[in-house]
């Protein structure tokens, strides 16, 4: 049976009652403007909180902002918010807070660009295993980022998985890499640098500025 989590009042369609049933509903019109809501395994999670102004916004610009500098913008692709990643074989149709797509994947055929309508580039969703996700922690996502995304998105073959959480004091910031039959931690360097495989790069997240009503991030690459 069909479990929905749901924090706020959102009216799920009767005809919703699978992840085939789910994604045909976020192609429609009906489909919510607002807030996140994503099949996860037999589940419907949905979340109308809305995002803290610094421990997830900002932090999520740096973060995407920084991958996007740093990448041949012509080989790879990074988008945030609303970008919908589905696998059927991991029962998975989520919505992401960044996802990293090489051109590559989606020219090799791993990966399919679901179309909207018939107008040239207009897509709505990536089914397939994208190469890399990256989720920031909420209050209201905790036990979904680091429990039930990371097993649904090693299922669905997605090779790298960030999580990143600013809401304490310890800056936390994990590369989790796939070993065996779940995601393994990136061990950090001496000196904190963790590796990427996906982007064959090393990453640090500081918090250079913290003040009562200003906080700036930085994620350091070399």
């Amino acid at each position: 049976m069909l479990k929905i989590i749901v924090e706020d009042q959102v009216l799920v369609p009767e005809d919703v009652k699978d992840l085939q049933s789910f994604r045909q509903w976020t192609y429609r019109d009906d489909f919510p403007e607002s807030g996140r809501i994503d099949f996860i395994q037999g589940s419907i999670e949905i979340d109308m909180s809305p995002e803290q102004l610094f421990a997830h916004g900002r932090l999520k610009v740096e973060i995407s902002g920084t991958l996007l500098s740093i990448v041949q913008r012509s080989e790879w692709m990074i988008v945030s918010d609303s970008t919908r990643v589905a696998c059927v074989e991991a029962d998975l149709g989520a919505e992401p807070d960044i996802v990293v797509l090489a051109r590559d994947t989606i020219q090799s055929g791993a990966v399919r660009l679901t179309p909207k309508s018939n107008r040239s580039g207009d897509f709505v969703e990536i089914e397939g295993p994208v190469d890399l996700v990256v989720e920031v922690v909420s209050d209201s996502s905790v036990s979904k980022d680091m429990t039930r995304l990371r097993r649904a998105y090693f299922d669905a073959g997605i090779r790298e998985y960030w999580i990143a959480d600013a809401r304490k004091d310890d800056l936390v910031f994990k590369i989790l890499t796939r070993s065996g039959d779940e995601y393994q931690e990136s061990e950090p360097s001496e000196d904190g640098w963790l590796a990427s495989d996906v982007l064959n790069k090393e990453f640090k997240l500081t918090r250079p500025v913290v003040e009562p009503e200003w906080v700036e991030f930085e994620l350091l690459c070399r």
